[in-house]
């Protein structure tokens, strides 16, 4: 009887040093997130997110395992069958109009070349 008793005593020492149970409010969020990433995982919902050469930010989301990055051709992303492309940072190039820049090689004078004279010293 005495090694019965100690053999309970023993159980309920075991049980109480883990700390209490938790309540069943407490366990049901963290079972909720769990089920709803295991969820995710299993219908392959997917992100991806690249950086374009000019600092512009592409990013997409899909499901089925539909997404895909690439860095051919100034990157781009797609999911679900729709892409997103980075385009290439195209430098203004300066025609004999007025554009906002001067061309020295205009046969005749673009009018954004002018003589801008020197401040004085």
């Amino acid at each position: 009887m005495k090694s019965m008793a100690g053999i309970v005593v023993m159980a309920l020492v075991m049980l109480t040093s883990c700390g209490p149970v938790p309540s069943e409010e407490q366990a049901q969020p963290v079972a909720e997130e769990h089920i709803a990433s295991q969820e995710a995982a299993l219908t392959g919902d997917c992100y991806v997110r690249i950086e374009c050469s000019n600092g512009a930010i592409k990013e997409c989301s899909g499901t089925g395992f539909a997404c895909s990055a690439s860095g051919a051709n100034n990157g781009s992303v797609t999911c679900n069958g729709v892409t997103q492309r980075c385009f290439p940072i195209l430098e203004p190039v300066c025609s004999c109009f007025a554009d906002g820049c001067c061309n020295t090689t205009c046969t005749r004078l673009d009018p954004d070349c002018r003589l801008v004279p020197q401040d004085p010293l």
